[in-house]
């Protein structure tokens, strides 16, 4: 068996280092893939234990989120008091491909914190037609639902929240505190509660209230699956180059 000649293997060296260079970046995002799947599976299990844990208190809401605002967020609690107003405020949303709002009332603690609760879901064709869901309950009731921060800002492709017309587009908490008339810097929480079905919701069937999961996506592991196949066929085809520049010079 003959060896190649030294100027054959010299002749693949820019192409062995150019290799080796997509080798190392393919693997290192094929391996980072992973590490963010973990960290996403770890995310995930957090947030499904606030969801089916027994509810907290405000306090204890509002004690979290001084210390780090992510920690509240799909967080379980349970708030007696009563609203303040009739008046809501309807932000949009979709729910099960149906185009709508939610429709979110300031409800006033018994500790005197005022939190915008979340009552649910009114498709827009009832909003047209009727101006909105039912008012919600009066007197002292006591809401249960999830904490949710709403902290994604607006979207490069969303309109601007037009409070004028009641129609907001994007969670801008502060602002739809002022459009309550609230003092948001003083009494008003920092978050929203999505309130689960109860007693509390008024005697229509709009607004719906729906217990909802976190729903984040995950496919670090395709991700990972893709990088880590990419490696494979880069160096199939070097294997390939190789040999066949090799036998060339043989020849």
């Amino acid at each position: 068996m003959t060896r190649p000649p030294a100027a054959s293997v010299r002749s693949l060296l820019p192409v062995t280092l150019a290799t080796l260079a997509a080798l190392a970046v393919l693997v290192g995002l094929g391996v980072w893939q992973l590490q963010r799947l973990a960290w996403k599976e770890g995310l995930i299990a957090t947030l499904e234990q606030r969801v089916d844990a027994e509810p907290v208190t405000l306090a204890d809401a509002m004690g979290r989120a001084e210390r780090d605002g992510r920690e509240i967020d799909w967080l379980r609690l349970r708030v007696p008091g009563r609203f303040v107003t009739s008046d809501t405020l309807y932000v949009y949303a979709t729910q099960d491909g149906m185009a709508g709002w939610r429709a979110v009332t300031p409800f006033e603690s018994e500790a005197g914190r005022t939190v915008l609760v979340d009552r649910g879901f009114v498709p827009d064709t009832v909003l047209r037609a009727e101006g909105g869901g039912s008012p919600p309950a009066e007197g002292p009731v006591e809401v249960t639902g999830l904490a949710r921060i709403h902290g994604e800002g607006q979207g490069p492709f969303t309109p601007d929240n037009e409070a004028d017309a009641n129609r907001w587009y994007w969670w801008d908490i502060p602002a739809m505190a002022r459009a309550l008339g609230l003092d948001e810097s003083g009494t008003v929480t920092g978050f929203v509660v999505e309130a689960e079905p109860g007693a509390w919701s008024g005697a229509g069937p709009w607004p719906k209230a729906v217990r909802r999961e976190p729903a984040l996506p995950n496919r670090h592991f395709e991700y990972a699956l893709t990088w880590f196949g990419l490696a494979l066929c880069l160096v199939g085809v070097y294997a390939a180059f190789a040999v066949s520049r090799l036998k060339g010079r043989d020849e």
